[in-house]
């Protein structure tokens, strides 16, 4: 049976990851730099970047927190990814006296602001993420009264009436919707900050895809 492959316009890195890529490619060419350099996480979900990285002398540490990272490093300069870190991963990198370079993404670093300005406005915050994600890892060392959500189950119930959603900003918007639809059933009020990147200019795209696609045929959508 033949298929169709549908190709969506919107396709590539974001522009966080090439935010960050650029960051560490200038990073190894100043040699002012104090070396060696240190990748906290991977840079992007792609072996071939990671592996040229690695190749031109960046030591990318995985398969643990940011935090945790840190005890694998003495010396030189540490690197963020697009993600960020959170406020007790910078106190860690300045008490061990390391060199640091900011690789946030600029659009994240806006959606942390805006947390820490709710904090600080009194607010609760939920977050919809992956608890394990980088950014949720962030996220929750700016304060005891943030909440992470992963499943309609995980919504607590909380007596403050200044209450605001944030979600992860590299979600997938099914993911977002499902949680977010929950808590608007507990929390009608809720004030709601979408924080989505490349993926809520990618959703029109997707919805019009889902209309055009039958569900007796279906197609595979490569992103």
């Amino acid at each position: 049976m033949e298929k169709e492959i549908i190709l969506v316009s919107k396709q590539g890195f974001c522009y966080g990851v090439r935010h960050s890529l650029k960051i560490a490619l200038d990073t190894l060419e100043n040699t002012n730099i104090k070396r060696p350099l240190h990748l906290l996480g991977r840079l992007v979900h792609n072996q071939t970047i990671n592996d040229l990285l690695d190749k031109k002398g960046i030591i990318i540490h995985k398969n643990n927190t940011r935090l945790k990272m840190l005890d694998e490093i003495d010396s030189g300069t540490v690197i963020t990814t697009a993600h960020g870190v959170g406020i007790d991963v910078i106190d860690k990198i300045n008490s061990k006296k390391l060199e640091f370079i900011d690789g946030t993404c600029p659009n994240v670093k806006k959606v942390y602001t805006k947390i820490k300005d709710k904090i600080d406005q009194g607010y609760t915050i939920f977050y919809i993420c992956n608890k394990k994600h980088p950014e949720a890892e962030a996220v929750s060392s700016f304060s005891n009264n943030i909440y992470l959500l992963d499943s309609t189950d995980s919504i607590p119930l909380i007596n403050n009436s200044k209450l605001v959603l944030f979600n992860q900003t590299t979600a997938t918007i099914n993911e977002i919707e499902l949680v977010k639809n929950k808590v608007l059933d507990i929390y009608p009020n809720i004030e709601i900050i979408d924080s989505f990147q490349e993926n809520e200019k990618n959703k029109d795209l997707l919805l019009q895809l889902e209309k055009e696609i039958s569900m007796d045929d279906p197609v595979k959508v490569y992103l």
